[in-house]
Parts: structure tokens; C-alpha cells; sequence
């Protein structure tokens, strides 16, 4: 991981596992997603599939 440059991303969400080395961005760009659709006090129900179709995302790329 380059300090300041890549993050270690974990996913435990849902008692899942999974982690990627990416750059800070992409960290940044979950946060907002989680900001935008975060409703009430547990999330509603946009943010969680929201957040399961960004981490879809990191999958999918090489």
C-alpha cells in the first residue's frame, strides 16, 4: 500500500470477507455513496444495496 496514495478496503458487511488494495479515492467515493443514501437510523433500504453493488464493482475489476 503507497501511504497516502492506496487504502486496504475491507468488505464485512453481511459476514462477508473480501479486501482490495485501492487508491484513496475510491475509499472517498464510498462514503458519499453512504452519505447520500443513508436514511434513519439503520441505512433504509437503499443504502445497503447501494453499497453491495459498489463493492460488486471492485470485484469485477482486474
Amino acid at each position: 500500500v503507497v501511504p497516502e496514495v492506496e487504502a486496504l478496503l475491507v468488505n464485512t458487511s453481511r459476514n462477508l470477507r473480501h479486501h482490495w488494495i485501492v487508491p484513496v479515492d475510491e475509499c472517498f467515493r464510498l462514503v458519499a455513496l453512504v452519505r447520500r443514501e443513508w436514511r434513519g437510523l439503520s441505512g433504509g433500504g437503499r443504502v445497503w444495496p447501494a453499497v453491495e453493488e459498489f463493492f460488486a464493482g471492485l470485484a469485477e475489476r482486474p
